[in-house]
């Protein structure tokens, strides 16, 4: 039986809808650690898409292009013993020119506090941003990384329309 996932986030009056993940997309496959192609699959799966970039820190990057249009980054945290088991979702926003640093600071600070499955801040170049870790310690299904990628996106686009 195949049940699907609909899930509505409603945060301080606010609500961002996620779209069910697909039946034939679900999956109680377990995944200890991720590949970029298993990323890219999963980005695939829900509509999006994911290609390699360079990263400055020499870590395990990916740009990622979700149904919604939402840009984002993924750096995957790897060790030779695990393999990646973590996963940092990072989208970047451009403040409007005459909003100031305190201004963005008290977006983001607000934005932050009232939804705990982000964090949001303003960065050394002066964007916002908001991102999302994946800690895959111990086993996630492929349908709850559907989910998570599922919600980063509607959260960033909440965030975006502000």
């Amino acid at each position: 039986m195949t049940r699907t996932l609909a899930m509505a986030l409603s945060c301080a009056g606010m609500a961002a809808a996620v779209a069910p993940v697909p039946a034939e997309a679900q999956s109680v496959r377990i995944l200890t650690s991720l590949t970029t192609q298993e990323l890219a699959q999963a980005m695939n799966r829900i509509g999006g898409s994911a290609s390699l970039i360079e990263s400055p820190q020499g870590s395990v990057a990916m740009q990622l292009v979700f149904a919604n249009g939402l840009n984002a980054q993924a750096q995957l945290s790897c060790n030779e013993t695990v393999g990646c088991s973590g996963l940092n979702l990072i989208a970047f926003f451009t403040p409007a020119q005459q909003m100031s640093i305190a201004q963005a600071l008290d977006r983001t600070n607000r934005y932050d506090w009232a939804r705990a499955a982000v964090a949001s801040g303003v960065d050394e170049q002066g964007r916002m941003y908001v991102s999302r870790y994946l800690i895959l310690d111990g086993g996630i299904t492929e349908t709850n990384l559907l989910t998570n990628l599922q919600v980063f996106a509607a959260l960033c686009e909440e965030f975006a329309n502000l």
